[in-house]
């Protein structure tokens, strides 16, 4: 099984989708740490690493507006209607009527080896406690930034379920869909 790990990887390597190389990388690394092809693993991680941050960084530079909030308790972070990101800042901004107004800011920090979050990368720590997952993805020409928190603010751990394949009816199908998107926001600049 892990050999077929590396096989994969390897190919995602050839690809140039580092990422998903990176995250069965991390597979190979959690389930075994001590063989010959955990050593390899863990080299290739330290090699593949600057890379996917580069790229993660590249992503997400600029400005990106707020589509979609959930409600959640567990988190110390105030998800403003804009947020910025720079090389090596990520600021928060509330957009009112004529003016933009900085919230918070924090260092972006990109978790390179997430122990707590299974093999989930690229992985975003806020605070002390919290980490959070970003995707990102095109959907209707819109560039979005996907946040799914792994880690609260107590650090306790957090998994999504997909149960929507249980429910029959499309209405009460899309419904769930709906409650179940993440926060995400649009790339604008």
């Amino acid at each position: 099984m892990l050999l077929d790990y590396e096989r994969k990887a390897l190919y995602f390597e050839v690809k140039g989708d580092y990422n998903e190389a990176l995250k069965l990388y991390y597979q190979i690394k959690t389930t075994d740490s001590v063989s010959d092809l955990s050593k390899r693993s863990n080299n290739k991680i330290d090699y593949l690493l600057p890379i996917c941050r580069k790229e993660t960084v590249d992503k997400l530079k600029g400005k990106w507006k707020l589509k979609k909030k959930l409600r959640n308790e567990d988190t110390d972070i105030i998800f403003t209607s804009l947020i910025v990101f720079t090389d090596e800042k990520i600021i928060f901004i509330e957009d009112t009527s004529c003016n933009e107004k900085e919230v918070s800011s924090q260092d972006l920090l990109i978790e390179a080896y997430p122990q707590k979050t299974d093999s989930d990368f690229p992985t975003i720590r806020f605070g002390k406690n919290e980490v959070w997952v970003l995707s990102f993805r095109e959907i209707n020409n819109e560039k979005r930034l996907i946040l799914e928190q792994r880690v609260d603010k107590n650090g306790d751990k957090h998994f999504t379920l997909d149960e929507r394949r249980m429910i029959k009816n499309p209405l009460k199908r899309k419904k769930a869909l709906d409650d179940e998107v993440h926060i995400y926001y649009v790339k604008i600049k």
